[in-house]
């Protein structure tokens, strides 16, 4: 079963750009795109753009 981004709902390619978000976990970049970037462990606001990576580069599903 297809893994599906929980924003748009279209399933996740090995090649897409993907941001983890602290309640929703893994989404598309450009779904997540504007919102604020936060630190992943403690919930706080960061300066910077949100970290993104290849959705096939790690054992994501």
């Amino acid at each position: 079963m297809a893994h599906l981004c929980p924003i748009c709902l279209k399933p996740f390619k090995a090649d897409d750009f993907c941001a983890s978000d602290i309640d929703l976990g893994i989404c598309h970049a450009a779904c997540l795109e504007g919102s604020p970037t936060v630190d992943l462990e403690t919930g706080e606001p960061v300066d910077g753009p949100i970290p993104t990576y290849r959705y096939g580069d790690d054992d994501n599903g």
